[in-house]
């Protein structure tokens, strides 16, 4: 059954902002430290602080969201917190003070998404098909300030960024207010289908495992891709459409997203993932130059991240049933995003710095390697 969309509207409007919120920041968020003046590891490691608040934010908001039964409050909360520390970025001038900033910021900006994940995903009972239909438009507030943002800075360049990045925090809020309050259900039993009963301990340490490696090799690519076409003379508008393109892609995979649940296996699904991810980060480390190379890797993303993301969404909610979900969200994002970013940007601002670009994606597509081969060989089907 499919909630009525009074209570869908607001889900989708905060998916679009928090998301547009990512579509400034992921792409050129590094131009703009480069800007005030940060070097590759100066860069990597202020990237891999903000990704090291995801290991403690969101498992302590899911922890209060599941004792207070109250999702909705703690989201809007943090949500304005997280808007009014990253007010301050105007003022910061050493790297003491970004850290703050963007440390600050992003440990409030995190609490929020996967407690509107558990919302969404107790709404839809756990079923990928119909929760991607209401997450796809976070995919296209990505797309949207993604494309804008590269038009921008290729117009006025980067310097007012910031100004970009606080409207959709702001937007953020807006739709916060409007969350549905969805009541946090009893312990019950694992929800759904065929493919996952009674996860054992090594199913779930496997899931973590692999996804956080994957998400490692996004770290240096989220991080490090603009960095790269620049440095292979893309233009601002170039490289705003190859992150649209990505983007594009995954909205694809979203809206048919049943069509795969219906006729693979989820850890099938995973595993093909993996492998187009370490053909995808080769690639954009070692044929930069060729243009139709660099398309075929950005159309890659639909897997690399689409896919991946809403298989381990499934997982990740059949696995931590019941009042166990929020709890269930934040561990997985600490554990994914957080060590996983951290571990991803921290090596591929090392790499960076002492390499050269096509060994910083090589370590990105080894990470990704690693993760299939811990899918293949612990993950029960």
């Amino acid at each position: 059954m499919t909630p009525p969309r009074l209570l869908l509207w607001p889900l989708c409007g905060f998916y679009f902002f928090y998301f547009a919120y990512s579509g400034f920041y992921t792409p050129y968020w590094s131009l703009y430290l480069t800007h005030r003046g940060f070097d590759g590891v100066a860069i990597g490691s202020l990237l891999a602080l903000v990704q090291a608040t995801r290991v403690v934010s969101p498992g302590l908001w899911g922890w209060l969201a599941d004792h207070s039964g109250d999702r909705r409050s703690i989201t809007l909360i943090t949500s304005i917190l997280a808007t009014l520390i990253f007010a301050w970025v105007f003022a910061g001038e050493s790297y003491s003070a970004f850290a703050l900033i963007m440390v600050g910021a992003g440990f409030f900006w995190a609490a929020a998404l996967p407690l509107v994940e558990a919302t969404t995903l107790s709404l839809f009972a756990g079923n990928a098909a119909k929760y991607t239909k209401v997450r796809v438009w976070g995919s296209w507030g990505f797309a949207v300030t993604n494309l804008i943002g590269g038009a921008w800075i290729g117009w006025q360049g980067v310097q007012h960024l910031p100004w970009l990045i606080l409207l959709t925090l702001l937007g953020i809020i807006a739709f916060a207010w409007w969350l549905p309050a969805t009541a946090v259900s009893g312990a019950g039993k694992t929800s759904g289908g065929p493919d996952l009963e009674r996860p054992s301990l090594i199913s779930i340490a496997a899931l973590f495992a692999a996804s956080a490696l994957i998400t490692a090799s996004h770290g240096t690519y989220y991080g490090f891709y603009t960095l790269q076409l620049k440095a292979h003379d893309y233009s601002g508008m170039a490289i705003g459409l190859m992150w649209g393109l990505g983007v594009l892609a995954e909205i694809g995979v979203f809206t048919h997203m049943s069509k795969l649940t219906s006729r693979f296996h989820l850890k099938n699904l995973l595993l093909a993932c993996f492998a187009i991810a370490v053909a995808r980060f080769l690639l954009i480390g070692w044929m930069a130059d060729n243009f139709a190379l660099l398309l075929l890797a950005q159309i890659g993303h639909a897997a690399t991240f689409a896919v991946t993301h809403a298989v381990t969404m499934v997982y990740v909610h059949r696995f931590f049933a019941g009042h166990l979900q929020a709890r269930g969200q934040g561990l997985y994002v600490a554990i994914v995003h957080g060590m996983g970013g951290v571990v991803g940007s921290l090596a591929g601002g090392w790499l960076w710095q002492h390499t050269n670009p096509s060994w910083t994606f090589t370590g990105a597509a080894a990470f990704s390697l690693f993760g299939g081969l811990i899918i293949a060989s612990c993950l029960r089907r």
